[in-house]
Formats: structure tokens, C-alpha cells, sequence
């Protein structure tokens, strides 16, 4: 094994034949997942693209305008998921819906409305937002080089790309399909934020402004400046420069990105985060009207929800039970599908969590016999795999399975450098 990993050729072959066959599957099979009726909003909201580009002083908030839905979306939601698929549909001809998705209406009702999106629409759409899935097998690829060695990265394509919970949930017109790419290339940068911090600061920027729930990346990223790079010089007053600029670019990028806030950032701040606990309020409360043992109403419940839907539950395709009944005979049909179930249920889910913790285990044997402990991208991968455990255990009361995309990087990392530090274990990690 430690041989033929060493020849550069059938690396690359690997590799290459990896990205052929996970891009074969991921896209061939794009058009069977499901449809979730949030990709009918996100779908509605893309015409903010065009208003971007012609007339982004309308998008400022406007106290007028309380009760319209568009800018109630601003607010609650970051924007570059709307953005992308605006501009994937502008490119392609294709007008965005007309109507949004009503959660009180029954499927024909909305159907009638004309907020189901027919399945051209759907697919441009999905394709836009999944377009970058190889560039994330690529950045989890390169930092598991960077880990330890290639085989790491081998693996860690392997586990992500075959992930369920990945292959359902990027691959509609949501936020989590740009979310997984944007998470991978952050934590890919931070391998070298000393030397380039504004690269760092844009996949960050990128991240935060897919879904607010990839924040915990900005402290791994200032973490990094100040942790990693100790053998090479990299005076103090640098780290502090880097970081300046690593913070002003997730800053001053979110504020353009933002015309919602240009007129009154502060205010508008305020705003989202009232707006956005009151819609998380309802849909507690909505979901409590259907069962009350599925609000995740404490620590040790959010906990079990991360380990459950990391690890266990089979791919959901809906959050809630509306709509069930109408999309049955899909849902039933892309469960029969080979691969969307690989490694989930009890035994599946027992192996892959015993072997990230025995992973886990032996990644931290290693850190602490460094010195300093801290100095390496297996402490900062370590870490980062907590704080956002720790973020999501405080923060995450809804148990909808997608909410745990942010940690399958992490997974498939730590599970790479545990099974090939055991196969290779004399190999020399570059961090």
C-alpha cells in the first residue's frame, strides 16, 4: 500500500477516476431527488440577481414594506444562494417563479398559484447551485494531502463523496448545496492563511453568506492565523495584519452583498435577528403542533440530534410532514436508488461514528505529543469539528437533518487521517 500510494501516476489516476465516477453519479442522477418547497422560494427570490445588477438601492430596507415577503427573505436568509441561481437562470433565458411557496396552502392550491416550478426550471436551477460539488471533493482532497498524505486526501473524497446526507441535500436549490463547497474551501485555505489571509477571508465571506450557520469558520480561521505557520517567520504585527484583513473582507464583502443593510446596517441587523427568531419560533411551534417529543428543547437533546442525523437517520428528504403524501411515489422511488442510503441506519451509522472517535482518538494522541500542541492543521481540524458541535448544540432547536451538512467535512477528514495514519503510519505529515 505505502508503495504504490507513493507513485505519483496512480495518485493521480485515483484521483481522476474518483471525480469521474462521483461527478457521473452526482449529476446523472440530480433529477430524482426529490423536490423540497423551499427550492420554489429560493427559486422566487432569484430575481434579486437582476435587481442587483439594475436597481440594488430598492433592495434597502424599507419600514413600509414590513409585511412583503422578499424583504422578510433579506432578512432572514444570507443571499448568495438566491444570487446564484438568478444569475444561472439569466444566463439560461429562463424567468424565475412568479409566486412563492405557501406552507398554509395545500399542494394543489400552490400548484395553482404557480409557485411549483416545472422541471426545467427545477433542474437549471439544482445544476447551478451543485455546480461546485467536485471543487469540494477537491478542497477536502488537497487539505487531506496537506493532513498527511495523499492517501488521506483518497479517503476523504471517498467518504464525503459517498455521504447520503450529501448526496440528498446538495443537490437541490438550496442553501446547502453552495454551503458544502464554500465549508471545504475555507477550511483547504486556512492551510495557508498566513501567506494569503484575503483568500481565506472570501471563502469565509462565501460560506457566512450561503447559510449564517458556517460562522464558526470565522474563529477557526483567526484561530489559524495565530496558530498555524510557527516554524516559518511570521512576526506577531504580521498575524495581527492578517487578520485585519482576513476580517475586513468577510465584513466589507457581506455589507455589498447585503443592499437590504446599506442604508442602515446596525438597524437592519437588529431586525434580521428578531425576524429571523420569530420564524424559528413558528416553525418550533408548527412542528410541536405535530409531535411534541421533536423540539430539541435542551442541551442533551440537540446533542443526540447532531449524533442521530450525523451518523444514523436514513436521507429525509422533507423536514416536516406536509406535502408527504404528494411526493410519496418520488421519495419512494430515490430511497430504491442505489448509493442514497450507503453506511446509514443502525449498523451503518455505529460503524461510522465508533470509527470517527477512534479517529478522533488517535488524532489527538498525535497532537499532544507535538510541540506546541496547538501548531498544526490536525489541532485546527480537531477544534474546529467541537466549536461547531458546541455552536450547533446551543444554537440548532429544529431537528431537521440538513442542519448537519456543516460537520460532514469534518467526518470525512478526521475518518481519512485515522484510517491511513493506521495504514502509513511512519509517513511524515507536512502540519
Amino acid at each position: 500500500m505505502a508503495k504504490l500510494i507513493t507513485k505519483p501516476w496512480l495518485v493521480n489516476v485515483a484521483v481522476v477516476f474518483l471525480f469521474i465516477a462521483f461527478g457521473w453519479y452526482y449529476y446523472n442522477t440530480i433529477a430524482i431527488v426529490p423536490f423540497h418547497p423551499d427550492e420554489s422560494t429560493y427559486i422566487f427570490m432569484s430575481s434579486d440577481f437582476k435587481q442587483l445588477l439594475s436597481e440594488p438601492l430598492g433592495m434597502a430596507y424599507d419600514p413600509n414594506l414590513k409585511s412583503d415577503n422578499r424583504q422578510h427573505y433579506r432578512l432572514v436568509d444570507p443571499p448568495i444562494t438566491r444570487y446564484w441561481i438568478g444569475a444561472a437562470l439569466s444566463i439560461a433565458g429562463i424567468e424565475p417563479l412568479k409566486e412563492d411557496w405557501n406552507w398554509g396552502l395545500s399542494w394543489q392550491e400552490n400548484l395553482e398559484h404557480g409557485a411549483l416550478p416545472d422541471q426545467n426550471l427545477l433542474l437549471v436551477s439544482r445544476m447551478a447551485v451543485s455546480c461546485l460539488f467536485l471543487l469540494a471533493l477537491y478542497a477536502v482532497y488537497r487539505t487531506g494531502v496537506f493532513l498527511h498524505n495523499e492517501l488521506t486526501g483518497i479517503l476523504s473524497i471517498i467518504f464525503l463523496g459517498c455521504n447520503s446526507l450529501v448526496l440528498l441535500h446538495t443537490r437541490r436549490s438550496m442553501e446547502e448545496a453552495l454551503l458544502l463547497p464554500a465549508i471545504c474551501l475555507s477550511i483547504w485555505s486556512f492551510s495557508s492563511i498566513s501567506r494569503r489571509p484575503w483568500l481565506s477571508g472570501l471563502a469565509v465571506l462565501m460560506a457566512i453568506n450561503v447559510k449564517l450557520s458556517a460562522f464558526p469558520l470565522y474563529f477557526i480561521g483567526a484561530a489559524a492565523i495565530f496558530m498555524l505557520d510557527r516554524d516559518k517567520v511570521v512576526n506577531s504585527s504580521r498575524r495581527f495584519v492578517n487578520l485585519g484583513v482576513f476580517t475586513a473582507v468577510i465584513l466589507a464583502g457581506s455589507y455589498l452583498l447585503n443592499p437590504v443593510a446599506w442604508s442602515s446596517p446596525w438597524m437592519v441587523i437588529q431586525l434580521a435577528i428578531g425576524e429571523r427568531s420569530e420564524l424559528i419560533s413558528n416553525q418550533l411551534a408548527s412542528m410541536l403542533s405535530i409531535n411534541s417529543e421533536l423540539a430539541l428543547d435542551s442541551p442533551a437533546k440537540r446533542l443526540a440530534g447532531l449524533i442521530t442525523h450525523t451518523f444514523f437517520s436514513y436521507p429525509a428528504a422533507l423536514d416536516i410532514g406536509n406535502y408527504r403524501e404528494e411526493l410519496a411515489v418520488s421519495i419512494n422511488s430515490y430511497n430504491a436508488t442505489f448509493g442514497t442510503a450507503f453506511l446509514r441506519g443502525f449498523t451503518g451509522g455505529l460503524v461510522s461514528m465508533c470509527l470517527v472517535l477512534f479517529c478522533s482518538l488517535l488524532m489527538l494522541v498525535h497532537i499532544i505529543k507535538e510541540k506546541p500542541f496547538y501548531a498544526s492543521m490536525r489541532f485546527l481540524i480537531l477544534s474546529g469539528f467541537g466549536l461547531f458541535i458546541a455552536a450547533m448544540t446551543i444554537t440548532v432547536v429544529l431537528p431537521f437533518q440538513r442542519y448537519v451538512i456543516p460537520l460532514l467535512p469534518f467526518v470525512s477528514l478526521i475518518t481519512a487521517w485515522g484510517i491511513s495514519q493506521v495504514l502509513q503510519p511512519d509517513s511524515k505529515a507536512p502540519a
